[in-house]
């Protein structure tokens, strides 16, 4: 594992973009439904959010689960255009809508 997020050229297969603020290892992420967001969240439930286009975190951490997450997924493109909510699931049995 790893505590970094990786934005690939995938014409060149080089990275684009190294993402850190992790503290612990990343394990899940989500694309935002109109790509211009991108969440990951590591072991400590810390969930992170960045823009793709610049590989440049987007606000402050989400911090809320007390455990590991492990699901993300952005609302639905048809349901918001701006794509604004986020929910995460967590190991502490919680799930948060951001």
């Amino acid at each position: 594992g790893d505590t970094t997020v990786r934005f690939w050229d995938v014409l060149t297969s080089t990275p684009k973009h190294t993402c850190r603020g992790h503290r612990h290892h990343v394990l899940c992420t989500a694309w935002s439904p109109d790509g211009k967001r991108f969440a990951s969240s590591d072991k400590t439930g810390e969930i992170r959010l960045w823009d793709p286009a610049t590989g440049r975190a987007v606000g402050s951490p989400l911090r809320g689960h007390r455990q590991w997450v492990t699901a993300l997924a952005f609302e639905p493109l048809h349901r918001n255009p701006n794509c604004e909510r986020l929910a995460s699931s967590s190991k502490d049995k919680t799930i948060k809508i951001w």
